[in-house]
């Protein structure tokens, strides 16, 4: 039988935290070696993964290497400081701000703090970089930026600190190259955007995703079992319409989906959530497109949305994005390795012992 899934994790933890538990009786968070709850008391808000075809050594020298900083953003005139501190300076007398380096494990997190001339009012803000070997093609590395802070006006202040993650990580690109890997953003809508190129063909990528779309569980380490429902003829656009329910170990109910958007010729595919997400989420939809980059290899890019009820706690919200940002992750790799070799990803194999 398959062990219990992250989705179902998600979903219990976000139940738990929805309905007024304490952030003890939640999982330690961490990112590497740095314990996020003793940094920070705040939810996660941002994240951005890249790969990049470097080793890890390399980068963090560049992200340590306080120049690069002052090239990735125009506002800023200089950064100073390395040991237990750095500031930096903005242009036009726009006065300074401060960070303490909350961790500096070479060559795997590089993590900090707002101290001083905060501008833009976030309140127990944590920034981290995490460098990792990229353990799924054994080529170059995946490095993860993530924010955490508190604000009166989440809503608000997003689009900014958004946009600071995408100014980092798209730099840190420009500089060893590789290409965003996933994105995990937003307050009263969440979105999670996962993307990898393969040299599968658009034709065999559709074939297991959507030609085989009641038979996700011979690939997936999160579902034990699938069954369609509805009218469930499934050749061409006759999928349209129909329904599937996933069930997965150790979770109280199952998955309810219903595809919403067959577009062979443009690859596109789409399905809607009926039932399974946190009780706080609603009009939960999972789309996936498939793009021929002409030169042999395919993107693919899965897209999951969900609204947020107002109210909704912080943690609750932060903990969602962690957990279903990692299970976009799992998920997306697993199906391009099940494409590519036609055999079950190594962690579905263990999933089922």
């Amino acid at each position: 039988m398959k062990h219990l899934s992250t989705v179902a994790s998600a979903a219990l933890i976000s139940l738990a935290l929805a309905q007024g538990a304490v952030a003890q009786d939640m999982p330690p968070r961490a990112i590497g070696s740095l314990d996020v709850d003793a940094a920070t008391t705040a939810p996660l808000q941002v994240t951005r993964s890249v790969h990049l075809d470097a080793a890890p050594e390399t980068i963090f020298a560049t992200i340590a290497d306080n120049e690069n900083w002052v090239s990735w953003f125009d506002s800023l005139e200089s950064v100073e400081g390395q040991d237990g501190s750095r500031t930096f300076t903005f242009t036009g007398g726009q006065g300074a701000l401060t960070e303490n380096i909350v961790a500096f494990d070479e060559p795997s997190v590089f993590a900090w703090s707002i101290s001083e001339g905060n501008p833009l009012g976030l309140e127990n803000h944590l920034g981290a970089l995490h460098v990792m070997p990229d353990a799924e093609d054994g080529e170059g590395s995946v490095v993860s930026l993530s924010v955490f802070y508190n604000h009166p006006n989440l809503a608000g202040i997003a689009p900014v600190t958004e946009g600071g993650g995408a100014t980092i990580t798209d730099a840190l690109v420009s500089v060893h190259g590789g290409s965003v890997t996933q994105e995990v953003f937003g307050t009263d809508k969440i979105t999670i955007r996962t993307t990898r190129v393969t040299d599968a063909s658009v034709a065999e990528l559709w074939g297991v995703m959507v030609d085989g779309f009641g038979d996700v569980a011979q690939w997936s380490s999160v579902i034990s079992e699938a069954t369609l429902f509805g009218e469930t003829d499934t050749s061409n656009d006759g999928l349209l319409g129909v329904g599937r329910k996933c069930f997965i170990p150790g979770f109280g109910s199952e998955v309810e989906e219903r595809v919403v958007e067959v577009n062979r010729e443009a690859g596109r595919f789409a399905y809607e959530v009926l039932a399974g997400l946190p009780p706080f989420a609603s009009n939960g939809l999972s789309q996936w497109e498939f793009e021929d980059l002409g030169d042999g290899t395919t993107r693919v890019t899965s897209t999951i949305t969900m609204d947020i009820a107002e109210g909704t706690p912080g943690m609750a919200l932060g903990m969602t994005k962690a957990q279903f940002g990692q299970l976009m992750t799992m998920s997306i790799d697993e199906f391009v390795h099940f494409v590519r070799t036609g055999e079950p990803h190594p962690r579905e194999l263990a999933s089922r012992s």
